[in-house]
Order: structure tokens, then sequence, then C-alpha cells
């Protein structure tokens, strides 16, 4: 996993109070290592995540909306209504 838990529950907890104003996170963390880590949320639900150097990304998880995500990373809220995790 590229985000540890405290940055996945920051990331998923943004992206909830910013789906109730219809704007969909984009975000960039500078790693101690000279990698950034980027995190893509696509109005039609994908989530990417990715960290790179400057040759490119090193690697990459894609997620097909916030319920994936909240399952692949552990989070204690779980999706409650169809593919939205989000309430």
């Amino acid at each position: 996993m590229i985000l540890n838990q405290l940055q996945a529950k920051a990331v998923y907890d943004a992206m909830c109070a910013l789906n109730n104003v219809n704007i969909f996170l984009s975000a960039q963390l500078s790693n101690n290592d000279d990698t950034t880590t980027y995190v893509l949320q696509y109005s039609f639900g994908t989530i990417k995540i990715g960290r790179m150097a400057r040759t490119g990304d090193i690697e990459r998880e894609v997620y097909t909306g916030q319920a994936h995500f909240v399952l692949a990373y552990n989070l204690d809220r779980l999706p409650t209504n169809g593919e939205e995790a989000c309430s």
C-alpha cells in the first residue's frame, strides 16, 4: 500500500467532505525519499494513488470508487449505500 493508515484516513475524510460540494480530490505529498505521492479522484469514481520519482511512476494503485478504497485500506467506515462509501 502506498499510503499509511493515517494518510488513507485523511484522504478519505477529505474526499467525503469535498463530495458534499461536488469537488473531487487532487493532492500531492512530498516524501522524505525524494519521491512524490499523488492522489486523484475522478468525477466518474475512479481513484488513482501513485508514488513517483523524477523518472516516472514507481508504483500505482487504482480503485473503482470510494468503497473499493475503503476496503483496500481497511478503514473503519464501510460503505453503506451501493458504490459510494461516503454518506
